[in-house]
């Protein structure tokens, strides 16, 4: 089970996250940092969900069900490494944000 979680899961992650990005920054023109983090967020999916079908369809067991758990595993876990790396690409020259200005 630890090599789909490190291997397929975190390939899923990387790959994704890097394909999303990219597009996010030559198509939509989004910063570097804007698009690293809108790379990281869609390349998650619902654990829940997808845990759900899997149920319904009684695949938990199979070979598949448990590649899938795995990538949601390290996804689960790529959400605490997304939100820490938030505030290290925000600007640092930002006094104050107004909202309503």
């Amino acid at each position: 089970m630890r090599r789909f979680v490190f291997g397929l899961g975190l390939g899923q992650v990387l790959l994704t996250s890097l394909f999303v990005a990219g597009a996010a920054a030559c198509l939509a023109g989004v910063s570097g940092p804007g698009s690293i983090v809108i790379g990281g967020a869609l390349a998650l999916s619902s654990t829940a969900v997808a845990l759900q079908v899997l149920a319904e369809r009684g695949e938990n067991n199979s070979r598949h069900g448990r590649a899938a758990f795995s990538v949601l595993l390290l996804q689960d876990l790529a959400v605490v490494v997304l939100l820490m790396l938030i505030p290290l690409l925000a600007p640092q020259d930002v006094r104050s944000v107004s909202i309503c200005s």
